[in-house]
């Protein structure tokens, strides 16, 4: 890939990109070895090292969220960046980029399914193991309303603009014929906006919580009811949305793998025959 084209010296130890960074490029190491690993509340746990010629971080070309996990060289290495524009250049000239590309997605959701069934094995939460984004916000907004009494509720996903919402998962007072969300939208946009839960005392009451990834809010819990949300009952949904959080990660990054896919390969099918 890009052959001609150097990339960037790392030495030992050096960071590549850190978890929680703003991520735009993908990169293709060159030579060495590249470590990557996750933070944990004690330590760096590894997840693999990758050697010359593998890609990593190409699911920064089609999400908005931050980096997942930190990539460091391990010895020196030569590493080279590649935007998406650049990307679907080197796809016109070379169209067997894309088997790397593929090869190095399929690896990826081979070690999430692995995590996964581990997750699954040791009797974890069920939401840490689904990979569906609309099913996890449903089970999600099901689960809530197993332990808050509520009559109304939302789980809601920032959309590609970064400034609105979609609700992936509603539910409304029961025998009414009203199918707009139960929150108010100022209520859900200063949400958005300072990250921070918020509740309102109004007829209905409101509580709305933001969902997270390292500091980027990329959705909302919410519900409603007659009758004031107690502090109690805030720091639950709290408590629980960040659990929920890593789920919809997960969930959204796994969809993604195949928007990736259907896009890479339309320009490999444009450029000719792999």
């Amino acid at each position: 890939m890009s052959q001609g084209e150097l990339g960037r010296i790392y030495r030992d130890g050096e960071a590549i990109f850190r978890e929680g960074d703003d991520g735009h490029n993908m990169f293709v190491i060159q030579a060495g070895k590249v470590r990557i690993t996750k933070k944990s509340d004690e330590s760096d746990i590894p997840i693999v090292t990758l050697d010359a010629g593998e890609i990593f971080g190409e699911m920064a070309l089609f999400d908005r969220l931050p980096r997942s996990a930190t990539a460091t060289a391990e010895g020196e290495a030569r590493v080279l960046s590649i935007d998406k524009k650049k990307l679907f250049s080197t796809i016109s000239k070379d169209p067997t980029v894309v088997l790397k590309i593929l090869e190095s997605m399929s690896g990826t959701i081979r070690r999430l399914s692995r995590d996964f069934t581990a997750l699954k094995e040791q009797k974890k939460n069920t939401l840490q193991v689904c990979m569906n984004t609309d099913e996890v916000c449903g089970m999600i907004l099901g689960e809530v309303r197993r332990h808050i009494r509520a009559t109304g509720g939302a789980v809601m996903l920032v959309d590609a603009d970064g400034a609105s919402l979609t609700a992936k998962a509603v539910f409304v007072p029961e025998g009414t014929s009203d199918t707009g969300l139960p929150l108010s939208p100022a209520l859900s946009l200063r949400v958005l906006e300072t990250g921070r839960p918020e509740t309102t005392s109004g007829n209905p009451a409101e509580i709305c919580v933001p969902l997270k990834c390292d500091e980027t809010v990329f959705g909302l819990v919410g519900l409603s009811r007659e009758g004031a949300f107690s502090v109690q009952e805030t720091e639950l949904l709290g408590s629980f949305a960040a659990q929920a959080s890593i789920a919809l990660k997960n969930a959204i990054s796994i969809s993604g793998f195949s928007r990736l896919a259907d896009e890479v390969l339309s320009h490999a099918f444009m450029a000719g025959p792999v």
